[in-house]
């Protein structure tokens, strides 16, 4: 773009110095002029007493010479308005690459905030996952120190038990001691004594053991271990994979905003959530049909082989039977017939409510955008007119290539009086040509004729009467394709819009020529054209004594009225030129207009 920019400058500059040229070559043309014109007065004396013939002709290649000067004089003219105009033109390309420029910056803008705002949440996301591994490292920890204290109460636990069972073993030593000590007489005291001793030693055992010590089990303890630890595996393994989850999900999400431009998660969760509501319909579909399929398979089979069976039959009991069974099981058949064709019913209820409630939900839609397509085709009625100018030759190409042999034009005449309809109509005797399938759809559209047809996969109405001409005014008059004419409203014509979309697009994609409306000269307009008009008087007679005399008394243009370079520099924009607009400079022209209306409403709003 910077190169296209340093040549069209370029060129500029050259045209400029051309032009520059060109002014110095008439200046020197006038002083050449002047000098001859000073000579031959000089020696109009000395030849007025020499025959008259001889001045005729000297006058005649004088005229000659001069016609010759002024005839120069206006191709330069010429040279220098059809520069001004390509410069014009050049101005206007720049603005608009200009303004190209900025709005591409302005979404490299935008793409970067987005791109930030992205990074932010990948870090958010990650430091999230890495406060949740410290977390379970710390519960790990924990765990950890809550096992090594139960083994250190285990192992303390091990030792006391051990003084008490090595306790009971020095009090039954002390009693054998004694009993060997004391002598038979006092037999039934110390077996007395030792009965009591043994029996309060014995209670103080057990009520030093504890009740948890009492139950304790190693092999329970061990297998509640291995069980804390195989559960909080198993959570760390699952941690670690919604972790993974989690990226994915936002690499996935990523990815689509990027490729889609959707950056609400929730609309991206909803396109999903239906297409898998799609999917998942389709897939019950298939399955039932399988099953029908299979069931009739199944009920054919039967009632093959039971016919078989009835025909084979050899013994009057044994056809009397197959009889009986037969009709028993063609019963069950038609039962089961008519249970399968009420649940059809009911699937194919469901399915038409549905498909009810989505064309009211889509009539719903069309209500609400009429409006403000009725409001915009108010505001903008002189604009889309002037879209819809086609030529008398257009016809319409199908997306395939293919041409429409059944395509007509329909002349859209406005009526002189301003005030009819609400669009801003034309001058009168203007002509709005649209691309109409079949004649007289608009006025078919407004008495609500609906026949169907579809071309090329496309709905349209097809024409069956004319419109009355007493239809209510409100908007354009519309002309068949046999002449006759009937009045419109606005609706109706966002009716036809509706219906001849597509074929609008490809018009407007292949030969639709657009232009707009020059803009009112301003300035030194007027001087220009009567320069424009005396150069060309010039050139159609360029010699002949009437173009001498009509170039020594008419009126001439002189080097100093012509504009210089530099103010036509600084005032491009003085006049306006007819110069045919590209699809881009009218989309671009229709969308600041809309924008401009857009934030002229916003305003007016009470806050």
């Amino acid at each position: 773009m910077r190169s296209d920019i340093d040549t069209r400058t370029r060129r500029l500059e050259q045209e400029r110095r051309h032009l520059r040229d060109l002014e110095e070559g008439v200046l020197k043309c006038r002083k050449e002029y002047e000098d001859r014109r000073t000579r031959y007065q000089k020696l109009k004396r000395t030849w007025q007493g020499k025959q008259g013939h001889g001045q005729e002709r000297l006058l005649e290649m004088l005229f000659q010479k001069l016609n010759l000067l002024h005839h120069q004089d206006s191709e330069y003219v010429g040279d220098i308005t059809r520069l001004r105009q390509e410069r014009k033109h050049l101005d206007g390309i720049f603005r608009q690459m200009k303004s190209e420029i900025q709005a591409q910056t302005r979404e490299l803008i935008r793409q970067t905030h987005i791109y930030q705002q992205a990074e932010r949440e990948k870090e958010d996301m990650l430091a999230q996952t890495r406060s949740i591994e410290k977390r379970m490292k710390e519960q790990r920890l924990e765990f950890t120190e809550m096992v090594e204290n139960m083994k250190q109460d285990y192992a303390k636990q091990q030792r006391i038990q051990r003084d008490i069972d090595s306790r009971r073993r020095n009090a039954g030593k002390n009693r054998t001691t004694r009993s060997n000590i004391f002598g038979s007489t006092r037999g039934t005291m110390v077996s007395s004594a030792r009965g009591d001793t043994t029996q309060l030693l014995g209670g103080t055992a057990e009520s030093l053991i504890a009740e948890e010590e009492r139950n304790f089990d190693a092999k329970h303890l061990c297998r509640r271990i291995f069980r804390n630890a195989f559960f909080n595996a198993i959570q760390r393994r699952r941690i670690k994979q919604y972790s993974k989850n989690i990226e994915i999900f936002e690499q996935a999400f990523e990815t689509i905003r990027t490729l889609t431009g959707i950056q609400n998660l929730s609309e991206i969760v909803r396109i999903f959530t239906q297409m898998e509501d799609r999917s998942y319909s389709l897939l019950t579909y298939v399955n039932t049909l399988h099953s029908d399929i299979e069931r009739l398979q199944i009920e054919n089979k039967n009632a093959l082989d039971l016919h078989f069976q009835h025909a084979t039959g050899t013994s009057s009991g044994s056809r009397g039977a197959g009889s009986g069974l037969s009709s028993t099981a063609s019963l069950a058949r038609k039962r089961a017939l008519l249970a399968s064709l009420q649940a059809k019913i009911r699937q194919e209820a469901t399915v038409v409510s549905e498909k009810e409630a989505d064309i009211q939900r889509e009539l719903d839609v069309i209500a609400k955008v009429r409006e403000p397509l009725l409001k915009t085709v108010q505001n903008m009625g002189s604009l889309l007119l002037e879209i819809l100018r086609v030529p008398d030759d257009y016809v319409p190409v199908s997306p395939s290539g293919q041409r429409f042999a059944t395509h007509r034009m329909s002349s859209i005449e406005y009526p002189a009086s301003p005030s009819a309809g609400g669009l801003n109509a034309p001058s009168s005797g203007t002509q709005l040509l649209v691309p109409i399938e079949y004649p007289n759809v608009l006025a078919q559209a407004s008495h609500g004729r609906t026949g169907r047809n579809t071309i090329h996969g496309h709905q349209h109405h097809a024409a069956s009467s004319l419109a009355s001409p007493s239809s209510p005014s409100g908007g354009a008059y519309y002309g068949g394709g046999d002449g006759g004419a009937a009045v419109v409203p606005v609706l109706d014509l966002l009716g036809f819009i509706e219906q001849n979309l597509l074929h609008f697009r490809d018009w407007l994609a292949t030969t639709a020529p657009l232009r707009i409306l020059s803009k009112p000269q301003v300035g030194g307009g007027t001087a220009d054209r009567g320069r424009a008009e005396a150069g060309r008087g010039d050139r159609q007679q360029p010699g002949g004594a009437g173009a001498g005399q009509r170039g020594a008394d008419g009126p001439r243009t002189r080097p100093q009225d012509l504009p210089s370079v530099a103010a036509f520099w600084n005032d491009s924009d003085s006049e306006g030129d007819d110069v045919p607009l590209s699809r881009v400079d009218l989309r671009a022209a229709v969308q600041k207009s809309l924008y401009a209306r857009k934030k002229k409403q916003q305003k007016q709003l009470p806050s």
